[in-house]
């Protein structure tokens, strides 16, 4: 007789599916029949959690595909995916050592990064803001706010503040955006003062006006 692919698994992880037979005997059914049927009812739900396993191993095997449009799309599948297994291969495509991956590749990765919301992943999108590559710097400073870790708001705020006018226009709101998901004092003294000067970026400006009347109706 061949078995089910739950009867297949170790005891430990049939577990996860299996509730204790003290929860769910029902008057008039006997054991063996009782645990049949349940094993029909959940064999959907493991089939389901072991095909998305295999199919997580090879997105993230597609990251490192030399066509541009494969890779860029598995970056961006993970994130939809949300799993942490993805977390390091992620950083990795975000580091790119070795100089392989695109700019908007690793611009995917990053903002993954902010849909998985581990906050390991945090120092690295920090340093990725000062990359030469605009769209990874703008996606790394989204995916900040969205992680969220108090110790990203200084960073976020030195991009803001711009003394060396590294940053393009577009990174300085998306640092703007993301302080906005931070209730800190220091966060709505520097947006007042933003959006108070005259002599700022007026798109710059426009956004710390949005970000601290949002602050102030909260």
């Amino acid at each position: 007789m061949k078995q089910s692919r739950l009867s297949r698994l170790p005891q430990l992880v049939r577990s996860i599916f299996l509730p204790r037979k003290s929860a769910v005997v029902a008057p008039g059914v006997e054991p063996v029949n009782r645990i049949a049927s349940m094993e029909n009812q959940v064999a959907g739900s493991v089939d389901d959690v072991l095909e998305q396993a295999v199919d997580l191993t090879g997105v993230i095997a597609r990251l490192r595909s030399a066509d541009f449009e494969t890779s860029h799309h598995a970056a961006i599948e993970l994130g939809r995916i949300g799993d942490r297994a993805a977390l390091q291969p992620l950083l990795d495509v975000l580091a790119n050592t070795n100089a392989f991956f695109h700019p908007l590749v690793r611009a995917a990765a990053a903002c993954s990064l902010g849909q998985i919301r581990d906050c390991r992943a945090t120092d690295a999108l920090i340093a990725a803001t000062a990359d030469q590559s605009a769209e990874v710097s703008e996606a790394a400073t989204v995916a900040l706010g969205a992680i969220g870790e108090v110790h990203s708001i200084e960073p976020l705020m030195d991009i803001v503040a711009n003394k060396n006018g590294f940053f393009l226009s577009p990174v300085r709101q998306a640092a703007i955006h993301a302080l906005g998901q931070f209730h800190d004092a220091r966060v709505s003294s520097m947006l007042l003062a933003v959006s108070m000067n005259d002599c700022e970026d007026p798109a710059v400006r426009q956004a710390a006006k949005e970000i601290d009347r949002l602050a102030n109706h909260r």
